[in-house]
């Protein structure tokens, strides 16, 4: 079955909330990881598929997305090897927020001055801080009291940037989109609850 990757922050949020430590949810966040790491990899090939298309640039689609993708990548393992050993030293075993807020910025940074996907180069970092930095318990433990500020003002830049205007310009296949997509999870969740 495909699918497209949603929402798996909320499935993480609630494992976490419940201080589930079975099995079973431990497979789940694994599976969530893959779901959305697949869904962001292929969203972004496609969107610079798009971008390449779209521009009027002799630039051919293949060479942006191993630009897009490739850098992002190699980005976040420049960043993510050294900071993997080098975090959670100034007390041994623990994370300092500095050092994790420090890095996030730093590699959102720099893939924005890089023209690379922000998102695939963080993940790609996150990966291998929670993979290799053996020597603390949750690399980014520290970043979640933070987290409930973050989304609020993400959710809040993108609702301001959206203009109703732009509404009339996706036309019917468009709203039928939003519309089918809206029942398709709504019955996704009641099966998979049932």
């Amino acid at each position: 079955m495909y699918r497209t990757a949603t929402d798996g922050i909320a499935t993480i949020d609630l494992i976490i909330d419940r201080a589930s430590n079975t099995r079973f949810s431990r497979l789940l966040m694994e599976v969530v990881a893959l779901d959305d790491g697949w869904g962001l990899m292929l969203f972004s090939e496609g969107l610079a598929v798009a971008i390449a298309i779209s521009s009027q640039e002799a630039t051919h689609p293949l060479v942006f997305v191993i630009h897009e993708l490739g850098g992002a990548v190699l980005l976040g393992v420049v960043i993510g090897l050294p900071a993997a050993y080098l975090t959670g030293r100034i007390k041994p075993g623990q994370l300092m927020r500095s050092e994790a807020l420090g890095l996030v910025f730093l590699c959102g940074g720099l893939a924005l001055w890089a023209e690379v996907s922000f998102l695939v180069a963080s993940m790609v970092m996150g990966m291998f801080i929670a993979n290799l930095a053996k020597h603390h318990e949750f690399a980014f433990h520290e970043i979640e009291g933070l987290e409930w500020p973050v989304l609020s003002v993400f959710f809040v830049l993108a609702g301001a940037s959206l203009y109703f205007v732009s509404l009339r310009l996706i036309g019917v296949a468009g709203f039928a989109y939003i519309a089918l997509r809206i029942v398709g999870k709504v019955i996704g969740g009641y099966l998979g609850g049932a």
